[in-house]
């Protein structure tokens, strides 16, 4: 995290001005100019102090906001020592108002909260078309396996004006990565080529670049890359295990083996020696030196206890040696720390029936053969989601299309857990798939446009998917409905009179006409205002009809009645109200009513900094 935190603060310095354009005091100017210098310094809690009295002698709102930005900054620049200020951090991420935006995902982004850090990065490209962001919303699908659509925004940014040597060199290595993940080999050796000219030193360039090479089965390229890495970092234990590999590739065991054994010598983290070990113990397994292969899983499972594969890795040989005892011994540590290691069960029962332990053997294979029943998981996966239990059902869902690749079916219920927990990106991956085994599934294209709208970057995508959804199935007012929400003029009031007629109590269509009839033909109020009345008779507990309503009272200057309605929608709907409470606050501010204005800007932000932290 330290690393990211780091690349994410030289960027923000070449991308972030001063304060100059701000009218504001030559005291207050000062004070900010300080906190900057202080920040450049990594003085971070004097240059909190310099900010704060900053605020204290200029309270005008856009510099407090540009304060607060900064601040923000402050906090997440030691939130990699201190987890605290993350929450401090988004706390004034969220008060600097549309300038937080991208703090704000990145906040999310390295708290795990990837498909809301999307959404957050959305915000801070439409209001400052921030190449950073594009940058971090990237490695954001890159996160959750959107991989196509990672290429395409780094991609989308490298063209543009102002894009530096070093943002180039980082975009181009993240886009390497993405193109390596897909199997795109020569891409991402281009990619990762033009990183190294840029920087001849950056040893996981030439790893990465390696690593593609010995896919292309290039084995010589692949070993000067990873020599190369050696030179420079004669501690990479990656490097060596993978030139190990290459060398086995091309029939040179000695070399291989002494890679191997080199590897484990040096290599610095747990990670890195147990990937050693690894390589080391099929090699030897394949040699048949047994017993040297058992001492390198024991030092797997000393690095890692709860390893469950090393048990079972140790028990092959121990059942390769005649050992049943010490085998069962391994399989039994194996399956208590994963349980559903249908692998481990069936090579259990087959040292108990060496042994004559007939009930044993066959308790081991019905267990294995319920780990691998596909059609009693699904059903289990089935009834978890209709319990509400979507982190389980999810889970089995998994299982399933583990056992499975092909089950279209598993891939549309664990999407639909996936869209219902908010993970609509890994959603859409799930519903694609979907579509790729079952064409002409319409709940599949209607639930991926429903992902695409609520993500609120891929309209063009929800209205195809909505399309394709009605062709299959034309009496689905909701598709109808939601294509409308997508699509604009004409065509959105086409598609509003279509649902309405096929479902005439439908409150969110007369909302969304009312909407649109307000921003296309102004001053057709009463039309509106018979809209979203209707709506609200319809559902009495609809905060959006009171939203626009209120909206409209506002807009006529009567804010008494836009007061009350803004109030309902407060009442109805909580996971938005920072917008119900800001516009009240304003028209409180309208009627000079102004503690009830700063009370409501005060829970505004208090609702806003909630909804930033929360998952």
């Amino acid at each position: 995290m330290k690393t990211v935190i780091c690349v994410f603060l030289v960027v923000l310095l070449l991308v972030c001005g001063s304060v100059c354009a701000l009218a504001v005091s030559d005291a207050a100017a000062k004070c900010f100019d300080e906190g900057t210098a202080l920040f450049g310094k990594r003085e971070y809690d004097k240059a909190i102090a310099a900010y704060t009295k900053a605020i204290e002698l200029e309270p005008e709102t856009t510099f407090v906001e540009s304060c607060h930005l900064k601040m923000g900054d402050c906090h997440y620049a030691q939130a990699f020592s201190d987890p605290n200020e993350m929450i401090k951090a988004i706390t004034e991420y969220a008060a600097s108002g549309n300038p937080g935006w991208h703090g704000l995902g990145k906040c999310q982004m390295d708290i795990g909260n990837t498909n809301k850090a999307i959404r957050l990065f959305n915000f801070a490209i439409t209001y400052g078309k921030n190449g950073v962001s594009w940058y971090d919303q990237g490695i954001c699908y890159a996160k959750i396996g959107n991989i196509d659509k990672a290429i395409e925004v780094f991609t989308k940014v490298l063209p543009s004006d102002g894009v530096d040597d070093i943002f180039a060199a980082m975009l181009k290595a993240q886009r390497g990565d993405c193109y390596r993940t897909k199997g795109d080999y020569a891409n991402a050796i281009a990619d990762y080529s033009a990183v190294r000219v840029h920087d001849p030193k950056d040893v996981m360039t030439f790893v990465k670049r390696g690593k593609c090479y010995y896919k292309l089965a290039d084995y010589d390229k692949a070993i000067a890359d990873f020599s190369e890495a050696i030179r420079i970092s004669p501690h990479n234990g990656d490097a060596y295990v993978n030139r190990g590999l290459c060398y086995g590739a091309k029939g040179e065991p000695d070399k291989e083996l002494a890679d191997y054994t080199k590897a484990i010598e040096v290599a610095p983290t747990t990670t890195s020696k147990t990937s050693a070990y690894y390589s080391r113990a099929f090699y030897l397994e394949k040699k048949n030196e047994t017993d040297r292969a058992i001492a390198d899983y024991d030092k797997l499972i000393e690095l890692n206890p709860k390893d469950a594969t090393a048990y079972c890795g140790r028990g092959a040989l121990y059942r390769k040696k005649g050992d049943a005892d010490k085998a069962i011994a391994d399989y039994t540590a194996a399956v208590e720390l994963k349980p559903d290691f249908d692998k481990a069960f069936t090579e259990r029962a087959l040292c108990h029936e060496a042994k004559g332990e007939t009930d044993k053997a066959a308790q081991d294979k019905a267990t294995a053969a319920g780990l691998t029943d596909c059609a009693a998981l699904y059903k289990d996966a089935v009834d978890l989601a209709a319990k509400g239990d979507y982190a389980k059902a999810d889970s089995v869902y998994s299982r399933v299309i583990e056992l499975k690749p092909d089950h279209g079916d598993a891939y549309f219920g664990r999407g639909c857990c996936r869209e219902t927990n908010g993970k609509l990106f890994d959603a859409i991956t799930d519903f694609t798939r979907t579509i790729e085994l079952k064409s002409n599934l319409e709940k599949a294209y209607f639930h991926r446009a429903t992902c695409y709208d609520l993500t609120e970057c891929h309209n063009e995508q929800a209205i195809a998917d909505y399309t394709k959804a009605l062709e299959l199935k034309p009496d689905n007012a909701e598709a109808y409905y939601h294509r409308g929400r997508c699509g604009s003029g004409k065509d959105k009031l086409s598609d509003y009179s279509k649902a309405i007629g096929l479902k005439p109590d439908y409150a969110e269509v007369y909302v969304s006409r009312g909407v649109h009839n307000w921003y296309e033909s102004e001053g057709n109020w009463s039309s509106v205002m018979k809209d979203c009345t209707k709506a609200i008779k319809l559902k009495p507990d609809y905060a959006d009809a009171y939203y626009w309503r209120a909206g409209l009272y506002q807009y006529r200057n009567d804010y008494n009645k836009a007061i009350a309605d803004y109030t309902k929608a407060i009442e109805f709907d909580q996971n938005n109200s920072f917008t119900y409470y800001e516009s009240r606050a304003n028209c409180y501010g309208y009627q000079k009513e102004f503690e009830k204005e700063k009370a409501d800007r005060a829970k505004a932000l208090e609702v806003k900094i909630k909804w930033a932290i929360s998952k």
